[in-house]
């Protein structure tokens, strides 16, 4: 018995190992969290201040799923395929999470950021309304994403066929063969909805033109001859002591946001910087030896030497 009590300890010890996506290194006062410290409590909880050592859970009237994809929570070492659904304020969140180690705290929405669970209005749920009927399709699963710059995307998948969470966005059309016929219900529901002109208008994706949008970039560099290049266009940055900004107008603006992240890098004679695209939103060029964190305002934070390429909306 013992023998089998370690083993288990150990193979959970090599699965935390395996998932550093889906933890954070510290905590900020109003994150979202998993609570798992307590397995006869388990929740979803909001911190009260930044270590999260004081938190307050979720009441039960709006925690709406708690799941192992479609089996029910359990004593365990880890959870794995974790689902949650819930509400907060007049929103709807969807998360999911390869893992979740006990005795851990898994971060599920920081502020506004949308790279953790989907928000939707409660009227229009339809990502959440996707994931519960996913679950009760027979042979059917939900397969959680491992993508640190997607975590919020998952699949539902029978053998071959994946159907996208993102299906039952904003952005995201997609075709509904071989679908089951009440996941084509509500993404129908979905696609039939008014559109809302107000928030498209203002809202980048990486399908945005070029020709709509404002490209900011911000740098701080100890060095000159820092060269970026990206989408045949190529941009040099000045030694600087002090945060600098400047505007840049990108001649085709046919080509997309997307295809700016997909094609940009910058170096130093044949050295390349640490970059990281953060879709939508922009590209951290660092210094090697500097580790790109999670959140592209997060780039350069503590006077590191960087460069940080912005999207924002024209207008």
């Amino acid at each position: 018995m013992c023998k089998i009590i370690v083993a288990m300890i150990l193979l959970s010890a090599c699965r935390l190992g395996e998932e550093p996506l889906q933890q954070t290194k510290g905590f900020a006062r109003g994150d979202l969290v998993f609570d798992a410290q307590n397995i006869s409590k388990t929740a979803v909880a909001q911190c009260q201040d930044d270590s999260c050592r004081t938190k307050t859970p979720l009441s039960s009237a709006k925690l709406h799923q708690v799941s192992l994809s479609d089996k029910p929570i359990e004593g365990a070492l880890q959870f794995n395929n974790l689902h949650i659904s819930f509400e907060a304020g007049d929103k709807i969140y969807t998360c999911t999470r390869l893992s979740a180690p006990m005795g851990k705290m898994t971060l599920l929405q920081r502020g506004d950021d949308n790279k953790y669970c989907y928000i939707q209005a409660k009227a229009k749920d339809y990502v959440q309304q996707f994931a519960l009927a996913c679950l009760q399709e027979q042979d059917w699963h939900l397969v959680a994403g491992i993508e640190a710059e997607a975590l919020q995307k998952f699949t539902c998948e029978k053998d071959s066929i994946r159907i996208s969470s993102a299906c039952f966005f904003d952005e995201e059309d997609c075709g509904t063969e071989n679908w089951p016929e009440k996941i084509k219900e509500i993404y129908d529901v979905k696609n039939a909805e008014s559109p809302e002109p107000t928030a498209k208008e203002t809202r980048v994706t990486a399908k945005t033109k070029l020709a709509d949008v404002v490209i900011t970039a911000e740098w701080k560099l100890s060095t000159d001859g820092v060269i970026c290049t990206g989408i045949d266009e190529e941009g040099s940055f000045e030694r600087t002591t002090d945060k600098k900004t400047k505007d840049f107008t990108i001649r085709n603006g046919d080509r997309t946001v997307g295809d700016v992240t997909a094609d940009f890098n910058c170096s130093i004679g044949t050295s390349p910087l640490t970059l990281r695209d953060y879709p939508a939103e922009g590209v951290c060029a660092l210094m090697l030896g500097n580790r790109a964190p999670e959140n592209i305002n997060d780039c350069g934070k503590d006077s590191v030497d960087h460069i940080k390429i912005t999207f924002a909306p024209k207008g």
